[in-house]
């Protein structure tokens, strides 16, 4: 347009004829305008972080989504993102406040079993344990009832957790299982049933060894270096070869010694 300035200047004068009369000119440079930024969108920097952490980006998806962390109109969703994230990076006590904020909007129970198990790793096993019990009372589920079995023996409280972890075994008999419920009793100083728990073992039609890190735990909490020697001769084919070795020669020197 020519006279671009003079026009806008006169453009409620009569002076807007003038300019018409005046000589042509080359026009001054236009301004570039810079189109206004989009406002930001929950939906759409949730939709960006999960295409970034498809691709293995977790930290670029936790700096996308950490905006809306204080954020009222944040959606559950996009706070149960962002809490799993700081859970993954082992920031548990963020990751409790976004998921307790998720739920109080939307109580989906599979949050709610993520949220019990940051609870027992954070260190906070009554409210893992009050909320594995509140899950169980409103849906049964072998592997919670296992869950809350664990987390009541971890609290010391060996007397609650065995019959969980018992009525997990029998739903579910393999030697894991088998171990953690033997394990239970001896903390509960049930040695004998301890004991019987893991020759049972044998019988059972589960394939598969006790691992070392269970078998070890139930064999140090026995302490009888004579009963417990007795009692690995008599699970040895539920034992790696070299396990039974190691276990054979150090009972024996204990026994020996005692």
């Amino acid at each position: 347009m020519i006279f671009r300035s003079i026009v806008i200047l006169c453009a409620l004068s009569a002076c807007a004829a003038t300019a018409e009369t005046r000589p042509k000119s080359t026009p001054p440079p236009q301004p570039v305008e810079t189109p206004s930024p989009a406002p930001a969108s929950p939906e759409l920097d949730l939709k960006r972080a999960h295409s970034l952490l498809k691709l293995g980006q977790t930290k670029k998806a936790l700096k996308v989504l950490q905006k809306w962390e204080n954020a009222k109109e944040a959606p559950a969703v996009l706070l149960h993102t962002l809490g799993r994230l700081r859970a993954a990076s082992n920031q548990l006590v963020p990751a409790i406040k976004l998921y307790e904020r998720a739920l109080a909007k939307e109580p989906k129970r599979r949050w709610r079993i993520e949220l019990a198990a940051i609870y027992d790793f954070s260190g906070r096993s009554n409210d893992a344990i009050e909320l594995y019990v509140a899950l169980l009372a409103e849906q049964e589920d072998n592997a919670l009832r296992r869950e809350l079995g664990l987390t009541l023996l971890l609290a010391k409280e060996p007397g609650r957790a065995i019959p969980h972890l018992k009525k997990s075994l029998s739903v579910k008999p393999n030697l894991d299982n088998r171990a953690e419920l033997a394990l239970a009793l001896c903390y509960a100083e049930q040695f004998s049933e301890a004991d019987q728990t893991l020759r049972d073992g044998t019988k059972s039609t589960a394939d598969g060894l006790y691992t070392p890190a269970a078998i070890g735990e139930v064999i140090q909490c026995l302490g009888d270096p004579v009963a417990t020697l007795d009692l690995v001769k008599s699970i040895q084919s539920r034992l790696d070869a070299g396990l039974y070795q190691r276990l054979l020669e150090a009972l024996s020197r204990q026994a020996h010694t005692n």
